[in-house]
């Protein structure tokens, strides 16, 4: 059935442009000369910009809009790559130019805002729980260090837009979908305008079993934008975002044996401890922005987040309370000097995070087979209390960059930015003495690119920045010898970046292109590690040495007819520790030994995607998506460990093929419109892990993707 199946999709993608009517190509949608972003802190054309940047329009977005991840999202963006871990309860894992790989749980050393109000907390740690991939009208990603900008982001940066509002006085937007494994999600929607007023309001209510055992979701979410523009050039756009999920249950990860003959399996142990979470934040902020003139512009954001959490997991029980939020400013202008045209940007930015932290023996659940998936985390035994904390952040940056032209085709970029962190922690569990104390961090980013415009078809860029990440709180307050405080011996990591690039169009604009290759030094890299032969999931963290990638990325993009689009993405990643010294204790005596060479964990050397799409004149579009990833290792030693036998076999993670298959309709009515999707998840039912814990315990690095899998919905707009 496999081959049949997928034979069926690729005659009708075939025919589809064989009858397709000759038309003019959307020159507008493909020039890049025409394309503007917001990611660069202010409105800037692509040209100008020394970096690798891409943008995800509302067509691709349309084609995931209920999926339960977003690896589709940005599957055709070289150098970004999105681990689904089938775990809600951990979330996806997403990773730009190797950065972010070590991740736990969330998504790490990469700066995500949404409608310009972060949703990376002032440690680094990014929650992407309450991002609901159908409120989302554009993506901008950054890839490569962007600590100028935004401090604490050492991978780059996902600027996330909401949808625009229609100029109509109000819609609305009910759906449903459902898919494999009891998906279920119910929505709403509703847009329009009162004069000047514009809002946008979005409610989800989700529920989805899970193909392994143990991985049962139910959540509820709530996004509201509001935006009101002002006569005199003031502007003003308020954002909430509400969400709860009274459980995200945890399947852990598993050996490969297990993974490879029953990827649904959970061990006993995960499911008697209630592994998972509860969860509940809201998050708000109002951004002023005033433009007086063409030449001037100044914003201010200020923001806050609330952020409740139990979470069971083998060995230990975490309760967080957090308040966090901050401001964030930027001042742009542009004049000239001596007929050189000059751009400037400034701007200051503050943050804060504050967490009540207290962590108890996991005594498990009674009788979890008799329990509901909502019961599980509400029946959790909490044992003797382990730890009881408070943990502050506090993080200040100030910035500025120049940009100036002194030829027509020219343009030069630099800039410097100074961040001061502070993490202070008051222990408030004595018994194993006053662990109470702060550590301050600091960190002077700079870049410098140029970036010239042979003509509307060819732009070359390069620069040279700099970038750090600072451990999270989490990571800061693990500990191997189970001790209150923070774990003062580590560093933020810092990175240096070298990128030279190409971008532009071929053949009237029928093909696009863009291109670039790096070097990307990381000293002081975090390294996660579990203890040997520990049967919790409790992760511990330490500084090694110095790792380096070498990165190619290439996009190309063709366009033959208006209602195609072929794109192509190919990621080449040679990320290697330099210099790293693992020390272990074997037979009674503590052994150091030189690791450089080996692979970093996590990181295919070799990933490439094609996606077709096909979007007929009466409202049919169609997209199938095909992404090969080659092999990784899954610990630091690529291989056993010293004093262990072991097949090689069972430390690195087999290279995989996926393919996915999207359809959508709509049908115009007199009062609205109608939409209909469908969409075939790993199409060929291949067995394979879609993503690794480094450097697990027990060799339990494996977490299996979900066999052939099925979602469709309908929508309905009413104007």
């Amino acid at each position: 059935m496999k081959k049949p199946l997928f034979v069926l999709i690729i005659i009708s993608q075939l025919c589809s442009i064989i009858s397709a009517q000759q038309t003019d190509i959307d020159s507008i949608k493909y020039r890049l000369d025409s394309v503007v972003v917001r990611a660069s802190r202010f409105e800037q054309p692509v040209y100008q910009i020394p970096f690798s940047i891409d943008v995800i329009g509302p067509d691709e977005l349309s084609l995931h809009r209920e999926s339960l991840s977003a690896e589709n999202v940005f599957q055709n963006i070289p150098g970004v790559t999105v681990n689904n871990r089938n775990n809600l309860s951990s979330g996806d894992r997403i990773i730009i130019r190797g950065i972010g790989s070590r991740s736990q749980f969330g998504v790490r050393g990469i700066k995500i805002i949404l409608d310009g109000i972060p949703l990376t907390f002032a440690d680094g740690q990014s929650q992407l729980n309450n991002l609901d991939l159908n409120s989302i009208g554009k993506i901008e990603v950054i890839r490569g260090p962007s600590s100028l900008l935004y401090g604490n982001s050492a991978g780059g940066v996902i600027y996330i837009q909401s949808k625009t509002v229609s100029a109509v006085k109000f819609n609305m937007n009910p759906g449903f979908s459902a898919g494999s494994y009891d998906f279920q999600k119910f929505s709403f929607s509703s847009s329009g305008r009162i004069g000047n007023n514009s809002i946008l309001v979005n409610i989800n209510r989700m529920k989805y079993d899970g193909f392994r055992e143990n991985s049962a979701v139910s959540s509820t979410a709530l996004n509201l934008i509001s935006k009101q523009n002002f006569n005199n050039g003031l502007t003003l756009k308020a954002v909430f975002n509400f969400y709860d999920a009274p459980y995200l249950l945890n399947p852990s990860s598993l050996t490969k044996a297990d993974a490879g003959n029953n990827p649904s399996f959970t061990r006993e142990f995960v499911k008697q401890q209630g592994s998972g979470k509860k969860i509940r934040q809201g998050q708000t902020g109002v951004t002023f922005s005033y433009k007086p003139n063409n030449d001037q512009r100044f914003d201010i954001t200020a923001y806050g987040i609330s952020r409740s959490m139990f979470n069971p997991i083998p060995g230990r029980v975490i309760k967080l309370n957090r308040i966090a939020g901050g401001f964030r400013t930027n001042y742009s202008t542009h004049f000239s000097i001596s007929q050189i045209k000059v751009r400037f940007l400034s701007g200051v930015d503050y943050e804060f995070q504050n967490d009540v932290r207290t962590e108890y023996a996991n005594n498990g659940l009674i009788d979890y087979k008799s329990l509901s998936n909502e019961q599980i985390v509400q029946n959790i035994r909490l044992g003797e209390r382990l730890l009881d904390q408070n943990e502050k952040v506090k993080g200040f940056g100030i910035f500025s960059k120049f940009e100036f032209s002194p030829f027509e085709k020219i343009y030069f970029s630099l800039g410097a930015r100074y961040d001061k962190y502070k993490f202070k922690v008051d222990d408030k569990f004595l018994s194993d003495g006053n662990n109470s104390g702060s550590i301050p961090m600091d960190n002077l980013s700079r870049m410098v690119g140029i970036t010239y415009r042979f003509n509307n078809n060819l732009q070359i860029f390069a620069n040279y920045s700099t970038s750090f990440q600072t451990p999270t709180t989490s990571e800061l307050s693990n500990s191997p010898e189970n001790q209150g405080g923070f774990n003062s011996t580590l560093n933020p990591e810092q990175l240096e970046n070298f990128e030279l690039g190409a971008r532009g169009s071929l053949f009237n604009n029928t093909l696009i292109y863009s291109t670039s290759i790096y070097k990307l030094i990381v000293d002081q890299i975090l390294i996660p590690y579990q203890l040997p032969g520990s049967q919790t999931d409790e992760v511990f963290y330490r500084n090694s040495g110095i790792a380096v990638n070498y990165g190619f990325e290439l996009m190309l993009i063709w366009v033959p007819q208006y209602q195609w689009d072929i794109n192509l993405s190919y990621t080449f990643s040679d990320f290697t520790f330099e210099d790293f010294v693992e020390s272990q204790w074997i037979n009674n005596n503590y052994e150091s030994f030189q690791i450089g060479g080996n692979r970093v964990p996590g990181i295919p050397k070799h990933n490439i995607s094609l996606r077709i799409s096909y979007k007929s004149d009466f409202g049919l579009t169609s997209e199938i998506s095909l992404n090969r990833t080659g092999k990784f290792y899954v610990n630091d030693m690529n291989g056993p460990e010293p004093n262990m036998n072991g097949n090689i076999s069972d430390y690195y993670n087999d290279a995989y093929f996926t393919a996915d298959f999207n359809l959508v309709y709509k049908y115009d009515l007199r009062f609205g419109d109608i939409g209909v999707f469908l969409g075939v998840h790993n199409i060929f039912n291949s067995e394979y892990n879609s993503s690794i814990v480094p450097n697990a315990a027990g060799n339990r690095y494996f977490e299996p993707a979900a066999p052939r899998n099925w979602f469709g919905g309908v929508s309905l707009k009413i104007n």
